[in-house]
């Protein structure tokens, strides 16, 4: 079993969207404050493509640049590559067909003796830093990629005993050599409004909790705020503006500031509005409302919003997105899915504008 996909092959254009104030190494095409201190495993050319990726605007170049976050970030930690200097043949073509890149031949600086390259390097990295010290805050949410083990989102997954426990044991419940755990994942409804300040506005999603042991403050908490989870279980979602003196100069660029409208056949005047029936306004997406297993130990997070599934955007509420996973799972030929999350339009924006105002 393998993931199965479908794919959209495009092609980037290379950008001039570099900053004053977040370059590396006097190179105008890179903002290392987007590049996760991935710099070293990673070409020029690379880096020049990520950043073009990041501050396109656009939330399907910011999956693409999630899922090569991904890949580079695999060959550091299980296969101990930490310089581009020391990738295989099959590993350069790996990372350079995500990129869809053709490769420049590399410029190699020539030095007298090592206390030069060190002085160099030296000399860089303090540039780094101050680069970094001077750049424009990034969204509260960055897109992230992983690829997940395909589950039924009502149902859970059956998993081998033995894989659980390294032996069939007997004292777990059910019959039969396989057991039922809990869904990967756990979904909640939310809505956003079209506007940009979405990208800068903390999504929280927390556990119901009981004023006393054993009462419930359904009525306390107002219905905003108070919803159930994918698997039945009340859940408080909350919506934080996080002000900063840096993301208003990020927005000073943009037309209506905060408000810009990003989709304008959204509804209502909040992320979270709702109807007197409960029904939520504005555009609909679905949030991790909780982890479990192996996507809790990828760094998948409560109020993460669920964006691409398999390179295809995702645009609906937890009824399609339990319908879409429950046919990969259904399908013999699927074993793991690859999900985004956060490659928002809104974040897309914020990025592109974080460029541009760096400009400035």
């Amino acid at each position: 079993k393998t993931i199965k996909r479908k794919t959209e092959k495009t092609t980037t254009m290379m950008s001039p969207t570099s900053t004053s104030n977040t370059i590396n190494h006097g190179n105008p095409n890179i903002d290392v404050t987007l590049l996760r201190g991935l710099e070293p495993a990673m070409t020029v050319e690379e880096q020049e493509q990520l950043t073009a990726m990041l501050t396109s605007g656009d939330p399907n170049e910011l999956a693409r640049a999630a899922q090569i976050f991904h890949g580079i970030g695999t060959l550091l930690k299980e296969q101990g590559v930490v310089h581009v200097n020391q990738r295989s043949p099959e590993q350069q073509t790996q990372i350079r067909d995500s990129f869809q890149l053709t490769y420049r031949p590399k410029e190699r600086l020539g030095f007298n003796n090592r206390e030069e390259r060190v002085a160099h390097e030296k000399k860089e990295n303090e540039r780094d830093q101050k680069s970094r010290a001077a750049a424009l805050p990034l969204p509260v949410r960055m897109p992230r990629y992983e690829a997940i083990e395909a589950f039924d989102p009502d149902e859970g997954r059956q998993v081998e005993k033995k894989k659980l426990l390294g032996v069939v044991p007997t004292s777990l419940p059910g019959t039969g050599p396989t057991r039922t755990l809990k869904p990967s994942l756990n979904f909640v409804d939310d809505s956003w409004d079209g506007t940009l300040e979405a990208a800068f506005t903390k999504l929280t999603v927390q556990n119901q909790k009981p004023e006393n042991k054993g009462q419930v403050v359904a009525k306390v908490i107002s219905p905003l705020l108070l919803r159930r989870d994918s698997s039945g279980t009340m859940v408080q979602v909350q919506h934080e503006f996080k002000s900063s003196p840096g993301f208003d100069e990020i927005v000073s660029v943009a037309p209506e500031g905060y408000q810009t409208k990003l989709i304008h056949n959204a509804t209502g005047s909040t992320p979270s509005d709702v109807t007197d029936s409960g029904v939520l306004l504005g555009e609909p997406r679905v949030l991790i409302a909780r982890t479990h297993y192996d996507a809790a130990k990828l760094g998948l997070q409560r109020g993460d919003v669920v964006t691409h599934v398999n390179g295809q955007e995702f645009i609906g509420n937890t009824q399609d997105l339990h319908l879409l996973l429950k046919a990969l799972n259904a399908d013999s030929e699927v074993s793991r899915f690859e999900l985004v999350v956060n490659a928002e339009p809104c974040v897309a924006q914020a990025l592109k504008l974080r460029a541009l105002a760096s400009e400035l």
